[in-house]
């Protein structure tokens, strides 16, 4: 899955919260929100493209669908 995100572009960060939303619930709880929002801040994860959109749903992580 790694080789696939970055062949297809994806950063590593990115990549990294896709595995994690395929991820069963029970391991999601323990996820970093900060770390996640630290990502998106620093330009490493687009939160703006529809795959990292339905991830971060996914992880029900919506309020971070809308940072600037």
């Amino acid at each position: 899955m790694h080789e696939q995100g970055k062949a297809a572009g994806n950063s590593p960060q990115e990549v990294a919260i896709y595995i994690a939303s395929q991820l069963p619930l029970i391991h999601r709880v323990d996820l970093r929100r900060d770390l996640i929002e630290s990502w998106i801040t620093a330009g490493k994860v687009d939160h703006k493209k529809s795959e990292m959109r339905d991830a971060l749903s996914s992880l029900a992580l919506w309020d971070l669908m809308m940072l600037p």
